[in-house]
């Protein structure tokens, strides 16, 4: 490696304690000897390594990346170059300067953020101490003092930072009258331990405390860099100089001076000094790249010139190989030609330019090197010479030659074969061609659009083949200069060279998706069997040549830290060098090739069912007959597979056609379609089975002698102790593949499946989530391993086509190496001891790799003549030595790579392999385990058949030699625990057993028992114990079964047999047999269908078996009669699934593969076609997945997979599902409606097969289809929910709309193009004048009714003056509880208020809202003024907000799928001067609440779902620590926080507080009988409330003081359950905010209850009307099934009614006595089950006195007529129901004309006519006396209209904006004088037009910014 990273970095040149040199180049940390003249690297760093720090023993380096977005720092070894450990998360793009303390222990560090921070480490326990935010000035150096204290520098300052953990700080330095503030460059301590800096002025000042106590002239210009050792003191300076110094007692005299300048330094400008461990020698780095070793006594060089030496401006491009020499000549911006020696890695020539040059080639002779002249850089001004090239004499580089033909810089040059011709390409898109006897001009090859970059010579000197920066490939004759365009006629033409990276040979670099741009450069080996390329991520990549596959396998070498622009073979192929552009660097690469063995024969075995499980890769693209027809090209075979996998897909799509539609008919009265969540949930109890056909090595111990393995996509932690216990991981959304144990047995890591799969490290006590690694494989994740010093390296290989692997550093989440295992499957890979060795095995391979950081170097395993080729399965050590497991069933023992010893172990394959101190164990494909010593002698041989192993091939094996026992798994899903000492089975038959073959699909629950049956593709039958969750007996058959079912008395079982697995038909398909209960013998075996049974039933009668086929038909036995065949169905069109009998057993219905749903009689078999005839039969089961009260399963646009399997339980309350994803879903039964809420649950790998419900409803079986698991789920009743143990957890249904909101992604739409209601819109006969200006007055917000409470908890408190402050919509409001009036903050005006805190001091407010770019508003809490908008940070909206306890920082939590935190701060406490602070991301489960805490080890906690996390607060750094439930609590939702000095207090949903002792639940007590809603801490203790509606009060050590009911308060809440609370202990009151929006204050001491506010408080308010005669009542309705009526002069309301359904519209009659409303409503949840029915209401007594039901949609508006004759009301059915008052409201006739529901309509003032609007925009008029459509609208013209609500007319034209949605304008009322016109559009506006209002664009007053839905807002009418 030639150069380093000079100008970048400063004191970066550092002596060894092994007197080695340590620099960086580019991303490698060198090691480099100058005895020896050797280097040795370290090649962990993925970027620019800027800063070099040395630890005081001198054998550790510290290195930091010079940019990225996640920098790292490295602490390496010198001696080994191996990474100690990372560190990294803090900074965010640079680290910048690096600092050891004396004892080494600590490690400071400064980042390039804006701020500078700087961090404190314990390196060796990769723990952040403190950190901090610096200066917005650059700091430039830092350097610790003591232990405690170090010092930054920089651009005009210098810091000293004191203190120790968390409690430092920053003090500025005092420069008193010795100095003056400037900035310092250097800063380092003095043994006596004062402090040194070097300033630009080239001063040093000296430093005790922080006064300046010296200042000393010590360079003419600035001081760069200062070395202090116990040998004295060294500065450097811009001057060239180095300057010693003695720093005896008080003063520091200057010593020798050396002029770097005199030993012909390049640029002398010193960048790095050091002092040698011995004292003799001093290092020196300049500006110039170069490296000197001198003498400190008497500043001689050590050596010929400097010790290191590269290029040092700007960049390097050109480079060229000598062909007769071992030399290579690199030519840069530096305006240098250098000569390098390969062998002795040395400069042996150079010579200056007066002109910059990037490229320059050898003649073929070696005699003559040409350069070209030139770069174009932006800042620097163009060269004269540019354009030009220059001929050198290679022997001394004289110039014998010079031209100029072009004005642009040359980029390539090349000589054709027979060196007569030079050829130069330039960046004016020619290329010149020259005679090189004189070098005349031969011609000029223009064509190019854009500068040319490479060119090539063919063999025969003939053609030219030029590429250029627009991707552009051309052909030229060379010898005329003219282009060739027939290019096919050069197909076969031979190059000499090939470095233009575009080409036939070499399109295989380009991946499809990569940007063209990447490869920059390219070389093929002289014997063109290896193209070498260079790409723009600074990779020196390997390839075959040709290179024509897409995507071709590569070998990537890494080190450069910028786009690589030069890379070429050496003659011989023996090196390859390339140039690294900007980072300057010349690396020299050696190749490295496996050494020479004899041929070893070959072991070939035919492949068996458990074979392809392991050898072959499941995905298409991973077969080597793919592959290999892809190499060869045979694009037809690629088109054919191609289209395959297409076909494959479509195959699953779901019909388009659904025949089942048209079959499924209601009963004649439906039961009630409940679309929200059922109260009941389900708990997974237990998982039978686990995941071994396919993989291997996945069951390990862990440390408490736990068991962990995996299915699905759960990983399981068994304990078998005390009758079981499993627990579960749940991380994975996908199937997990494989497992590993750390060494500690107390980490696990699991990959799964997937497009993008991942890598979980996770604790198996906690089983929280420590990490997920993901970015390099693909398809999945098959093998890892832990290993490295410390178990902190994870490799891990990947599904891939070439099988990636990876290395990682697990803790920091850093990849350390990743590279292709081959196209050959991978069956095991490991780690090598030391962790810096990967050793792989697989299909016919064993390779061995070596990582030198990045890089890795690979060879094959040497197997020579004692071996043989084969498939080599598993990994083992003895040692330092790999034992590796055969194909034939030896154990090969190898030294480094070569085998070395040979053991016959097994008698077929060893198909795992675990290594302890004692020895190893072997698991054999013979069902044999063996226990071996170190030295691989048999100690011990167990026969796991002897055991009772159904399958015995052994998948797995752990030996835990502490307690002697063994871990085996079989193949037969079956896990033993064995003894290691004598063989014996600790445990009665296996400890885990299920299903092992192909899939399981046969499932049925004992009718009495609680007990089920399951059958499956091994050809078992099992009986399982649903109580003692273990088989109780089993049967094997002599074919595949994959149906099931008990008889109703549970004597008997029948299967049905025959199944597809992919080898065709089996030998029984379409039979059955009849099992005994008891002994599972067959009583009974027939066979009727020729294809595979799919399902089997018996009626409830016990007469009639039916069994469903795979042909079509559904078979009905007579029972009694010995099973006789009685009928047989055939009316279905493809295979019958699911079937099931009705409750009297007279019918059977069934469901096809073709969505049939057909009905037949199940006694003769006859199919009835008249559904409708049977729509009130009751079903005894019902497992079918179509119907009437199942149709509410299928989403609209759904696959037919979606639902598999259903059930619905015995009570005929709930309804389970399993879907094709492998999830399991409850809802609600019947589910009719297509929006009914499900609750869903994972854990299957994919389709479920079957689900039932035990007999007691009481548990849900689930069996997974190619998971082959058994999950057995708890139903947990809603009652058990409610009333929850302190050590249950729970779900809280308000948590389903919990913070609820809609973000609209959508700007505008246009308003449609069609509009119905233009032609009916006619102008009276004499038209108004319509005026343009806006109206003659305003609106002033008064008073609002009502605050959101439905979704949000914690939002209402008391301000410093003892008002009440909360938020409504977009308003947050201030009440005067004295004088019953508000203030409002209307500063939102983007989105809803979502959040509210107050400060301590109540008098900041903050609320935040909602929207795409949501903000933070903070606002005074007394009289309403805003303080300060916060900018944006959030998205989607501002779930919550906390003050902390002392008003200087502020928590917010966004509603972002992962919840960020972000921290703000303001140091005045005003918070007008608010920044941020620190940020992070929370949980992916919903946060629920945030609170800082006052003291103690951690600042702020937050928690929600299911997660507590605690945050320690350190400067611009958060940093999480998981709460941890413990044995006083469990895992289940956290509702709130209250914190009180240190004490945390935590409510929980099952009711419960948690007192938590530091991030441990400390204490548990039961609060509240349902979900704690809030609590508030206060500075006497805590107030609480709950669901139930108590609240209390506690003291500070959570002690229940006093109690409150609010269903004991008057006026009674509508809904008791309390969301909001707050406590003034100065006056001893306290608020309570329910539900229902009620709030009312209670006193302490008396008790004495007052409501201050009330409101509508569910979903939406659409019913609106003033009273017809008093001015100050209004009524209104709502989804929460109320009508009330108001008073706006008290502000109150004066009487409610509640109904039973939602109420959307409400009209009082002309005389105020009655109010007409219209029912129903569409939230979401379905019908209402009256919709389109009214009622008529005295508004007296408030009491209903008439109702009916005419219209079976909800009801949209209704209006009385003037003359009180006639009540209408508008329907979603499309009509206008107009009914006769006079004749009881009998129905008069109906408005049908509209095509759309009906929206508004207006009563004529005579009562004749009636004018209605609809969704559609039709504006259409009708006779009031019989409801006759008005066909011209003429007629109407001068009609006077009682009110005008309709949004649609002429004379309210101009209220539409001219492009517009038509649903924006939603509502419209017309003044009672007739001069305005008020409107409200869906962007909560309210708008004042004059009336009427006809022309477009004109004026109106906006009243409100935000109007919503639950709230009502009252404005004053100010005329102007």
């Amino acid at each position: 490696m030639h150069g380093y990273f000079a100008a970048g970095t400063r004191n970066a040149v550092q002596y060894t304690i092994f007197g080695d040199i340590v620099f960086p180049a580019a991303c490698v940390g060198a090691v480099m000897s100058s005895e020896r003249h050797e280097q040795k690297f370290m090649m962990a760093h993925t970027a620019a390594i800027g800063c070099v720090a040395m630890h005081p023993a001198g054998k550790v380096c510290a290195t930091g990346d010079a940019a990225g977005a996640r920098p790292v720092i490295s602490l390496w070894d010198v001696g080994t170059c191996q990474v100690l450990c990372q560190l990294s998360g803090f900074h965010q793009k640079a680290v910048t300067a690096l600092a050891f303390s004396p004892s080494g222990r600590q490690l400071v560090s400064v980042g390039a953020d804006r701020w500078h921070s700087v961090a404190v480490y314990d390196w060796q326990l990769r723990r952040l101490l403190y950190s901090s935010r610096s200066k917005e000035e650059a700091v430039l150096d830092l350097a610790f003092r003591t232990e405690d204290e170090f010092m930054t520098c920089g651009v005009d300052h210098l810091t000293f930072w004191r203190g120790t953990g968390s409690a430092r700080r920053g003090q500025e330095a005092i420069y008193g009258k010795l100095g003056k503030r400037q900035t310092h460059l250097c800063v380092a301590t003095l043994e006596d331990g004062r402090a040194v800096t070097g300033t630009m002025s080239g001063h040093i000042y000296v430093w005790d405390c922080r006064n300046c106590v010296k200042q000393v002239k010590a360079h003419d210009k600035s001081v760069n860099v200062i070395f202090v050792c116990k040998h004295g003191l060294i500065t450097g300076g811009r001057d060239g100089k180095v300057r010693l110094w003695s720093a005896t007692g008080a003063n520091i005299e200057p010593g020798a001076v050396f002029d770097i300048g005199g030993l012909g330094s390049f640029n002398p400008r010193v960048r790095s000094v050091c002092w040698s461990a011995d004292g003799g020698k001093l290092l020196v780095g300049t500006m110039g790249a170069e490296i000197y070793e001198i003498s400190a006594g008497d500043g001689s060089n050590y050596h010929a010139g400097p010790v290191l030496q590269g290029h040092c401006r700007h960049e390097v491009h050109g480079l060229a190989m000598s062909p007769i020499k071992p030399e290579f000549c690199t030519v840069g911006d530096d305006q240098t030609v250098r000569i390098w020696d390969m062998k002795t890695r040395a400069l042996i020539k150079m010579v200056m330019l007066d002109t910059m040059a990037r490229c320059c080639r050898y003649s073929p002779d070696g005699a003559l090197i040409v350069v070209g002249l030139g770069a174009k850089i932006e800042g620097v001004a163009r060269q004269k010479k540019m354009g030009a090239y220059i001929v050198l004499d290679a022997s001394d580089l004289t110039i014998t030659h010079e031209a100029r033909d072009s004005k642009e810089p040359p980029t390539d040059i090349k000589f054709s074969g027979d060196g007569k011709t030079l050829a130069v390409a330039t960046l004016d898109s020619s290329i010149y061609l020259y005679n090189v006897e004189d070098f005349t001009s031969k011609g000029r090859c223009k064509g190019h659009s854009g500068g040319v970059l490479h060119l090539d010579f063919s063999v025969d000197d003939q053609w030219l083949h030029t590429t250029c920066d627009r991707h552009e490939m051309l052909y030229w004759n060379a010898y005329t200069g003219e282009q060739h365009k027939a290019i096919g006629s050069l197909r076969d033409v031979e190059w000499t060279t090939w470095t233009c990276p575009l080409g036939w040979h070499v399109q295989g670099l380009w991946p499809k998706k990569e940007d063209p741009i990447e490869y920059a450069c390219a070389d093929r080996s002289g014997d063109t069997s290896v193209v070498v390329t260079g790409d723009g991520y600074g990779r020196v990549s390997l390839r075959r040549f040709p290179c024509v596959e897409s995507g071709a396998a590569a070998k990537h070498h890494y080190g450069h830290a910028s786009p690589i622009k030069n890379v070429g073979f050496s003659p011989g192929d023996r090196y390859v060098i390339s140039v690294g552009g900007a980072d300057r660097c010349v690396f020299q690469w050696k190749h490295v090739a496996d050494d020479a063995e004899d041929e070893a024969e070959e072991f070939t075995k035919d492949l068996d069912s458990e074979d392809e499980a392991d050898y072959l890769d499941g995905d298409l693209w991973d077969r080597p007959d793919v592959v290999s027809r892809v190499n060869e090209e045979n694009m037809n075979a690629l088109m054919a597979l191609e289209e395959k996998q297409d076909a494959d897909a479509k195959a699953d799509d779901f019909r388009p056609v659904k025949p089942w539609e048209g079959s499924i008919v209601g009963p004649t009265n439906p039961p009630r379609d409940d679309p929200a969540l059922p109260e009941e949930r389900l708990e997974l109890e237990w998982i039978h089975g686990l995941r071994c056909d396919d993989v291997r090595e996945n069951v390990r111990y862990t440390s408490n002698g736990s068991i962990a393995y995996f299915t699905g996509k759960m990983a399981i932690v068994f304990n078998k102790d005390g009758g079981g216990l499993q627990r579960y991981y749940t991380g994975h959304t996908d199937t997990i593949l494989s497992l590993a144990m750390h060494e500690d047995g107390q980490i696990v890591a699991t990959g799964d499946l997937g497009r993008e799969p991942t890598i979980h490290v996770w604790d198996c006590s906690s089983l929280v989530t420590l990490q997920i690694l993901k970015g390099i494989h693909r398809r999945g994740v098959s093998l890892l391993r832990f290993g490295g010093g410390g178990g902190d390296r994870l490799v891990s290989c990947g599904l891939g086509t070439f099988h990636k692997i990876g290395v990682w550093d697990w803790r920091n989440n850093l990849l350390l190496a990743g590279f292709q295992g081959g196209l050959q499957k991978v069956l095991c890979i490991d780690l090598t001891p030391d962790g810096y060795g990967v050793v792989q095995c697989g299909v016919k391979h064993i390779k061995f790799h070596s990582m030198q950081g990045r890089n890795v170097v690979s060879q094959r395993g040497l197997i020579g003549r004692k071996g043989k080729v084969q498939t080599m399965l598993c990994i083992g050590w003895t040692g330092s030595r790999p034992v590796i497991g055969t194909q034939d069933g030896r154990l090969y023992c190898f030294e480094g790579r070569r085998l070395i010893q040979t053991v016959i172990a097994h008698e077929s394959s060893v198909n795992c392999l675990y290594a302890c101190s004692e020895g190893l164990v072997s698991g054999g494909k013979d069902g044999k385990v063996k226990v071996w010593s170190t030295t691989l002698e048999c100690k011990r041989e167990i026969d796991m058949k002897e055991l009772g192993c159904v399958r015995p091939s052994v998948r797995s094996c752990h030996w835990n030699s502490d307690d002697n026992r063994l871990l085996v798994a079989a193949r037969s899903a079956e896990i033993f625990e064995l003894s290691s000492v004598n063989g014996n089975n600790l445990n009665k038959g296996p400890i885990v057993q299920g299903h092992f073959a192909f899939e399981v699909w046969g499932l049925a629950m004992h009718p009495i028992r609680k007990e089920f049956v399951t059958v499956g593709d091994d050809q078992t039958v099992r009986v399982w114990s649903i109580a003692h969750r273990r088989v109780l007996r089993q049967t094997r058959l002599d074919t595949i079964g994959r149906a099931i079912a008990y008889d109703p008395s549970g004597t008997k079982i029948v299967v049905g047999l025959g199944g597809r697995v992919g080898r065709g038909r089996q030998k029984k398909d379409g039979a059955f047999v009849v099992l005994d209960e008891v002994d599972l013998k067959i009583v009974h075996e027939a066979r009727d269908a020729k294809q595979w049974i799919s399902d089997v039933k018996f009626s409830p009668d016990h007469n009639t078996l039916a069994i469903a086929s795979h042909d079509n038909n559904l078979y009905v036995y007579d029972v009694p009669n010995a099973f006789e065949l009685r009928a047989v169905m055939d009316k279905h069109n493809s295979f019958v699934h699911s079937i099931d009998f009705s409750a009297d057993s007279q019918y059977v219905q069934s469901v096809c593969g073709a969505y049939e749903f057909i009905i037949s009689d199940a006694n003769t078999g006859t199919h009835v076609p008249a559904i409708s005839t049977l729509k009130d039969v009751r079903w005894d089961t019902w497992t079918c997945n179509l119907g009437w009260p199942v149709q509410g399963l299928w989403p609209k646009h759904s696959e037919g997979t979606d639902v598999r399997t259903v059930d619905r339980s015995h009570y005929g309350s709930l309804i389970a599902t399993g879907d094709g994803f492998g999830h399991l879903k409850l809802r609600r039964y019947p589910c009719v409606n297509k929006t009914t809420a499900a609750r869903v649950y994972k854990g299957h790998g994919q389709r479920i097969n079957r689900v039932r419900f035990s007999p007691e409803d009481d548990y849900v079986i689930s069996v997974g289809g190619e998971d082959r698991a058994i999950f057995q789920w708890r139903v947990v009743p809603a009652a058990l929910d409610d009333a929850m143990k302190a050590d249950e957890s729970g779900n809280d249904s308000d948590l389903d709309v919990e913070g609820f909101f809609d973000v609209d992604d959508d700007d505008s739409e246009e308003f449609m193009a069609i509009k119905p209601w233009v032609g009916t819109i006619v102008p009276p006969t004499v038209a108004p004048i319509a005026s343009s200006t806006p109206p003659a007055m305003r609106l002033e917000l008064e008073h609002v009714y009502g605050r959101r409470a439905q979704d949000i908890r914690n939002n209402m408190f008391y301000a410093a003056d003892g008002q009440v402050v909360y938020h409504t919509a977009a308003v947050g409001i201030i009440y005067d509880k004295v004088n019953h009036s508000q203030q409002f903050y209307m500063g939102h005006t983007e989105g809803d208020i979502l959040s509210m805190a107050i400060s301590n001091s109540g008098i900041y407010v903050a609320t935040g809202d909602t929207g795409k770019r949501p903000r933070i508003h903070i606002w005074n809490g007394q009289n309403a003024q805003p303080v300060k908008v916060l900018p944006v940070f959030h998205r989607r909206g501002i779930a919550h907000i906390a003050f902390s306890q002392d008003g200087h920082r502020m928590v917010s939590i966004g509603h972002d799928v992962n919840h960020t935190h972000c921290v703000w701060y303001s140091a005045n406490g005003r918070w007008t001067d608010t920044v941020i602070q620190a940020t992070h991301e929370g949980s992916r489960n919903k946060t629920l609440c945030v609170s800082f805490i006052a003291s103690g080890d951690y600042q702020l906690v937050s928690a929600g779902v299911n997660h507590v996390n605690f945050w320690t607060l350190n400067g611009s750094y958060l940093h999480c620590t998981k709460g941890l439930f413990g044995r006083k609590g469990k895992e289940q939702p956290i509702m709130t926080i209250a914190t009180l000095g240190r004490k945390v207090v935590t409510g929980t949903v099952s009711g419960h507080f948690y007192v938590w002792e530091d991030n441990m639940v400390g204490r548990a007590l039961k609060a509240h009988d349902e979900s704690v809603n809030t609590i508030r801490a206060h500075e006497r203790g805590f107030i609480s409330c709950g669901k139930e509606g108590t609240i209390k009060l506690w003291d500070a050590y959570v002690n229940p003081i006093k109690a409150f009911d609010c269903n004991d308060f008057t006026p009674a809440p509508h809904v008791s359950s309390v969301r909001a609370v707050d406590y003034d202990p100065v006056r001893s009151c306290l608020i309570a905010g329910t539900k229902s929006s009620e709030v009312y204050e209670i006193c302490e001491v008396t008790g004495n209850v007052s409501i201050f506010t009330e409101g509508h408080y569910k979903d939406q308010v659409h019913g609106l009307d003033p009273h017809p005669t008093n001015e100050n009542y209004f009524a209104s309705s709502g989804d929460d099934c109320t009508i009330r009526i108001w008073d706006m002069k008290t502000r109150r309301m004066l009487r409610k009614v509640t109904v039973d359904t939602m109420v959307r519209a409400i009209s009082w009659s002309p005389d105020g006595s009655m109010i007409g409303a219209g029912m129903g409503g569409n939230v979401g949840r379905g019908r209402q089950k009256k919709d389109g029915a009214y009622v008529i209401i005295s508004t007296d007594s408030m009491s209903v006195i008439h109702q009916a039901r005419d219209s079976r949609e909800y009801i949209s508006d209704a209006k009385f007529s003037p003359d009180g004759k006639t009540f209408g009301i508008g329907s979603y059915d499309n009509k206008v129901y107009l009914y006769d008052i006079t004749k009881d409201f009998a129905l008069r006739a109906k408005c049908e004309k509209h095509h759309s529901y009906i929206t508004h309509f207006d009563f004529s003032d005579d009562s004749t006519y009636l004018q209605s609007n609809c969704g559609g925009y039709e504006l259409q008029f009708f006779s009031v006396i019989d409801g006759e459509h008005v066909h011209s609208a003429s007629i109407t013209k001068d009609v006077d209209w009682s009110t005008f609500t309709c949004t649609l007319g002429w004379a309210i034209q101009a209220i539409w904006p001219e492009y517009v949605d038509g649903i924006e304008v939603h509502s419209c009322h017309r003044s009672n004088n007739q001069k305005y016109v008020a409107t409200a559009d869906d962007a909560g506006r309210i708008k004042v037009f004059r009336y009427p209002c006809l022309q477009k664009g004109v004026r109106y007053f906006l009243a409100q910014q935000r109007i919503i839905d639950c709230f009502f807002f009252l404005y004053y009418i100010i005329q102007c």
